[in-house]
């Protein structure tokens, strides 16, 4: 035990008492993360908080551009405040997002430290793997003392609405982090054949709680993934065997995933829906609410197409839309747009937008001229994901994207700046 304590200590260059404290917080946030939203706010408040600490010890910060542009981002939304009607709303929006400052800050600290970046993203992914099946257990309790057919399982509807429910976790960001999950596990480095087999019932345990939550989104995401990346493989090889084999395994895998009950019926009714005629009816399902939202925003934009209405006074305007075009789902449960895009326009005009998307462009340029191409991913499942829900909104969302941004950041090329006012110099790390 002492001396796996003591690699961790050596591998990760935990110098002082603070660094040791800082990094165990660091990784308590991430494996709390997919459990109570509690804890891991308080493990964030503590580790803001050692932070703190260290940083008037040690007087050094490493800077990155990201960095900026995480601030300016956060800048914008604060000073929407100004012409937001709803005060309360807006604090609480600023409130929510408050991560976009507060995790910079953490990494300009202690970047250092959190350079091993695959070990924290298998420890979230160990914590998500406990959570998936703490919700299957608690839903087979469920049914066991409700006498229920473990036939409602197989229900898209029933899974999607309260499988993640035990966790209050919406389907979607959980599905959104075992996707990444899933990801991961084709670029990790196995030392042996138990812990190998190990993470393939990890990776079999998430990938059955990903096709019972049916995001649709997520769902296509992960298996266009998947292929691109066995082929990618088999390219490499250069073995027409191992090309032959790879096309035989993606067929068969297609097939077999198209024939899941709750993925057929989540596909197919999203086959009616497109094919649907009637736009209006809001009770065909996810489909018909995403093209409701988007017309309402695109309404609200029209007047407001500069500036925005204010993080405060998105949903107030939505609503009246809403109202307008008779979209009861959405009167009823005062949706926001589902799209980080479309939201940050709303709430901070087109600088917030151009922010956003430009956060999002720095780090998967980054990855691209470093040719890492998991990082690369987890930046494409961003871009990707940003069109489908409003992640800067909440606090999984805004947690899970400052942390997983920040991290996967390469150390390098970050500005040292030691912050003695008698002694101030700067430098880049070098690689």
């Amino acid at each position: 035990m002492m001396n796996g304590w003591h690699a961790i200590v050596e591998n990760n260059g935990l110098k002082t008492i603070y660094d040791k404290i800082v990094w165990i917080l660091f990784l308590f946030v991430l494996i709390t993360y997919p459990f109570s939203v509690n804890i891991n706010s308080l493990s964030i408040i503590l580790l803001v908080s050692f932070s703190g600490i260290k940083l008037i010890k040690n007087k050094r910060i490493y800077f990155h551009k990201v960095h900026l542009l995480f601030f300016l981002f956060f800048l914008i939304r604060l000073l929407s405040l100004l012409y937001t009607s709803n005060i309360s709303s807006g604090g609480r929006a600023i409130e929510r997002s408050i991560g976009l400052i507060v995790f910079p800050l953490v990494f300009m600290i202690n970047k250092p430290i959190f350079s091993n970046v695959f070990f924290f993203l298998k420890a979230l992914n160990i914590s998500t793997f406990f959570a998936s099946v703490f919700c299957l257990l608690c839903n087979l309790r469920f049914f066991i003392i409700n006498e229920i057919s473990v036939d409602w399982w197989l229900d898209w509807k029933y899974n999607n609405h309260h499988l993640s429910s035990y966790l209050d976790f919406g389907p979607n960001y959980f599905s959104f982090l075992i996707t990444i999950n899933l990801l991961g596990m084709y670029f990790y480095k196995y030392r042996s054949l138990k812990i190998k087999m190990i993470y393939a019932f990890m990776y079999l345990t998430q990938l059955v709680f990903l096709l019972l939550l049916s995001s649709r989104s997520l769902i296509a995401f992960f298996l266009l993934s998947t292929i691109l990346l066995l082929v990618r493989n088999a390219y490499l090889q250069k073995k027409a065997k191992t090309m032959i084999v790879t096309v035989v395994f993606i067929v068969i895998g297609m097939l077999v995933v198209s024939s899941i009950p709750v993925v057929k019926q989540r596909f197919n009714k999203t086959y009616k829906e497109i094919i649907s005629k009637d736009n209006t009816n809001t009770q065909v399902g996810g489909y018909v609410n995403r093209l409701q939202k988007i017309k309402s925003s695109v309404n609200v934009l029209k007047e407001n197409y500069i500036f925005g209405v204010g993080v405060g006074d998105v949903k107030d305007e939505l609503k009246k839309q809403y109202i307008a075009i008779n979209f009861k789902e959405g009167i009823d449960n005062s949706f926001d747009a589902h799209n980080q895009y479309l939201q940050s326009y709303l709430g901070t005009g087109f600088l917030g937008f151009i922010l956003y998307s430009i956060i999002l462009i720095t780090i998967g340029r980054i990855f691209i001229l470093k040719k890492q191409y998991f990082f690369l991913l987890v930046t494409a499942i961003y871009i990707y994901f940003s069109f489908f829900e409003s992640l800067i909104e909440t606090h999984k969302g805004v947690v899970l994207f400052s942390i997983l941004v920040l991290l996967i950041l390469p150390v390098e090329n970050n500005m040292i700046y030691n912050l003695k006012f008698s002694n101030k110099r700067n430098k880049r790390i070098k690689s």
